[in-house]
């Protein structure tokens, strides 16, 4: 039976889900001390609402912070990862792809293996995230990564701490996100722990927030995968570090 993108569950976490010589490998590449990193301070809600500011009881703390090093990304280009031919896998771009990173070619078999166990059709986005160690495991703002039909997957590079917590509420409009932030009292439906090799995926409307992490520094690869290109339709895409 053909898994389809509805028939699947909500939530999905995979242990090892690659070999662990590349787990070691890819850990290796992103933790190299001459990898150019991108400061951002600005990470949970980042481009989802430009006119939402937070209350007061929010501040830049709960809003996050993270280096970031695109690997794969960009407002019309998406990859097109092609399944179908026996015994091969393949990708190809489409739309205005830009590569972004020496890395790329590295991390593409990791979207490759994630993107047949939940069957997905298009990767949008993959980056590296990095947090350095903080005074505690903060919490931070619940976000979505985009209101465009497909999957969240953070891969996790090494074993940490700073869990990934996943909401029971949903945000399928980024203009409702600041809303639903502020006026629900969101119920925990699953917290993920950082370990090496292992990746959770989950629906793109799902809320979700970061963790600092308090004893060891904290990376992970962020995927977006989508169900189709369907790019006249979207509004948005965050920059976020779950």
């Amino acid at each position: 039976m053909k898994f389809t993108y509805d028939s699947l569950d909500d939530i999905i976490i995979f242990d090892d889900v690659i070999s662990p010589v590349y787990q070691d490998w890819l850990f290796f590449s992103a933790n190299k001390k001459d990898l150019t990193w991108l400061r951002n301070d600005n990470a949970s809600l980042g481009s989802a609402d430009p006119n939402y500011e937070p209350p007061d009881s929010v501040n830049q703390f709960k809003n996050g912070f993270c280096n970031i090093h695109a690997l794969y990304e960009g407002d019309e280009e998406y990859c097109a990862l092609n399944l179908e031919k026996s015994n091969t896998y393949m990708y190809e771009y489409g739309g205005k792809s830009t590569i972004k990173s020496e890395l790329t070619s590295t991390f593409m078999p990791l979207a490759l293996e994630i993107s047949e166990l939940i069957c997905a059709k298009f990767l949008h986005r993959m980056r590296i995230n990095s947090m350095p160690q903080m005074e505690s495991n903060q919490v931070l703002l619940p976000h979505v990564d985009t209101d465009i039909p497909g999957w969240s997957v953070i891969y996790y590079l090494n074993d940490s701490d700073g869990d990934t917590i996943i909401y029971e509420e949903r945000c399928d409009d980024m203009s409702e996100l600041s809303h639903i932030i502020e006026n629900n009292k969101l119920k925990i439906r699953e917290r993920v722990s950082p370990k090496k090799g292992r990746a959770v995926a989950f629906k793109n409307d799902l809320l979700h927030s970061a963790s600092y992490p308090k004893y060891n520094s904290r990376f992970v690869v962020n995927m977006n995968f989508f169900e189709k290109p369907d790019y006249e339709s979207k509004k948005d895409v965050n920059i976020n570090y779950s």
